[in-house]
């Protein structure tokens, strides 16, 4: 296996399946650095085990949902809470 230098993680890339989106109800499957994904396994915190992935990529691999349903999930939220406003007013 392949090593990055000062980092000791790993070249290889493995292919991950993703927690089913709760949303749609889709599963993916991602490409990830085999050393970040088991660093991201053993412990160490997601933002550090995978600096260079955006915050999308990084809930898709947490909880599978992906960056249309997020954005549907919250409006939802947020709906519910501007009619609760205008109940209370």
């Amino acid at each position: 296996m392949l090593e990055l230098p000062g980092n000791g993680r790993h070249a290889m890339s493995i292919k991950v399946l993703c927690p089913k989106c709760m949303m749609c109800g889709k599963q993916e499957t991602v490409e990830v650095d085999e050393g970040s994904f088991n660093s991201w396994k053993a412990g160490e915190l997601i933002q550090f085990a995978f600096p260079d992935k955006d915050d999308d990529f990084k809930e898709l691999l947490i909880s599978g949902t992906h960056p249309a349903c997020w954005e549907e999930m919250w409006k939802e939220e947020t709906e519910d809470n501007e009619s609760e406003e205008v109940e209370t007013e």
